[in-house]
């Protein structure tokens, strides 16, 4: 679920390469302009913690182990997903006058390594009992 919605934030189709453009380009403004940066870290400190709570919550049932620092995760899973974006975007035919997709194959690479991150992450299997 947590893998689920931070692929929102990737450009895998056409709705979301339009959303992370506007991401990426508000970015890139941020860092010449103090109020805007100001505000980028405020998102990306709040987006931070709600991706922290995920795998906080994975501990409780067991998928995620105790000590496992749930705050540098959260940072490091954004970092990804923006860095992935980046790439994503760069890798499209034509960049935003092209208005193409990046490469299938790139997609899948991005897909796949969020994937991959997240099971490192959540190594074991919920022992939540869900009463009927």
């Amino acid at each position: 679920m947590m893998v689920d919605g931070l692929k929102q934030m990737l450009p895998l189709d056409r709705r979301r390469w339009d959303g992370a453009y506007v991401v990426h380009t508000f970015a890139g403004l941020a860092l010449e302009d103090e109020i805007l940066r100001k505000a980028l870290q405020r998102t990306d400190d709040e987006l931070t913690g709600r991706v922290a709570t995920a795998p906080e919550n994975g501990k409780e049932c067991g998928e995620v182990p105790t000590e496992t620092d749930t705050s540098a995760h959260g940072y490091a899973l954004v970092a990804l997903t923006r860095g992935l974006a980046v790439r994503l975007l760069a890798s499209a035919p034509g960049g935003q006058r092209g208005r193409g997709l990046p490469p299938a194959e790139h997609r899948r690479w991005a897909s796949d390594s969020m994937a991959r991150v997240a099971s490192d992450l959540c190594p074991g299997e919920c022992r939540r009992v869900v009463a009927n």
